[in-house]
This record gives C-alpha cells, structure tokens and sequence, in this order.
C-alpha cells in the first residue's frame, strides 16, 4: 500500500518533468529556426519574430505554470549554441522565462480563451500578452547589454525596439503553436471551441529567446 502511494506522490512530478523537457526541446528547434532570419542592429543580434516565445506562452496556456523549467532550460539551450554561457546568462533565462509567465497569468486572469472566439480573446492576447509582458524581456536583455558595456546608452530605444517587437510577435502566434497540439480525449484541447475555461487541470505556457549575444 505504502508502495502505490510513493508512486502516485511522484508520478505527477514524473508527468511534469517530461512535459518540460518536451518544452524545452520545442523551444529550443523553434530558436534554432527563429535565428535564420536573425537580423542585426547596433551589434545586436535580433529577429523580426521570435518563435520561442509563441511555443512558451502556448506551452504554459496548454499545460500549465508547471512547465516553466522547460522555458528556462530551452532559453539556456538557444544561448549557449550561440556563445560560452556566463554569468550574463541568468539574467537572460531568467527574463525570458519570466515574460512568458506574466503573459500567461495575464490572460488567465481575465478569462483567455484558446479558441480565440471572442474578440477580447484577440485583444488581451496583443495588448497583455504582447505589448505588456514582452517589456519584461525586451528591457532587461538589451538593459544588460548596456550595463555590461557591449552597447552604448544612445542605441538602446534602437535595439529595444527590435526585440521588443520580436517578443511580441512571437507571442501573438502562440495560437497558430496551440493549433498543432492534438485535442484532449475530453475535447478541452485548444482546438475544440469549446465555451469553457482553458485554466483548469492543464493550462499552458509559450516562451522566447533568452540570448543575452541579441
């Protein structure tokens, strides 16, 4: 009895941890693909949409805030393909996991549905998930370019700008990611229609790129 019980404490533990690894590793190809259009503006290295986000924000609306590590572990994945992490790193996984998260509590909170049926639905995820949450991970990557002196003060609404715009694109495409996953067997997937909730049992997540070399 003791036996059945230890398994079933750690089964949703189990079930979690191989949910965010599969984030992780969508995260990351979404990254990989996301740099073939990779632009560069004032030495920075950014990109007119970044996918990452669109699957993390996805990710946390499907699944839940459970799957937050997946985000931060696809961020630090994308970086270090790209250069030698270091101590910059963290505050890039940590931004670009935590713009994600806000976008997602964000919309839960004012009743986001996945199927988009409504025309708020449309509007929460542009205004709040986009042009609100994006500010999060837009200010802190390219505040640390400036701090760390790899940037000058006078390019920074410049580069802003662009991964601002980056991040917030890639987040209003999170419905196109939920559009790939497969109903639940209950029909509460994001592509049912159903009128209900999408913030019970499973909710989801999408994220963006955390490479503090932007």
């Amino acid at each position: 009895m003791a036996g059945v019980l230890v398994t079933r404490q750690f089964r949703p533990l189990t079930e979690a941890a191989l949910l965010s690894l599969a984030v992780a590793a969508c995260y990351y190809a979404a990254g990989r693909l996301g740099l073939l259009g990779r632009l560069v503006v004032e030495g920075v290295v950014v990109t007119p949409i970044w996918p990452p986000t669109g699957v993390a924000v996805a990710a946390l609306l499907l699944l839940g805030a459970r799957v937050w590590p997946g985000i931060a572990l696809g961020s630090f994945l994308v970086i270090a393909s790209l250069t030698t992490p270091g101590l910059t790193t963290v505050v890039t996984v940590v931004s670009n996991t935590a713009a994600p998260l806000c976008a997602f509590l964000l919309l839960r909170q004012v009743g986001f549905r996945l199927d988009m049926a409504r025309l708020r639905d449309g509007l929460s995820l542009v205004f709040l998930g986009g042009f609100g949450a994006m500010l999060i991970s837009s200010t802190a990557g390219v505040g640390l370019h400036v701090a760390t002196g790899s940037l000058d003060k006078r390019e920074f609404w410049a580069v802003w700008l662009a991964w601002w715009a980056g991040d917030t694109m890639g987040c209003c495409s999170s419905p196109r990611s939920c559009s790939y996953s497969r109903a639940r067997p209950d029909g509460s997937g994001c592509g049912a229609g159903r009128r209900r909730s999408p913030w019970g049992s499973r909710p989801s997540s999408s994220y963006r790129w955390p490479c503090s070399v932007r």
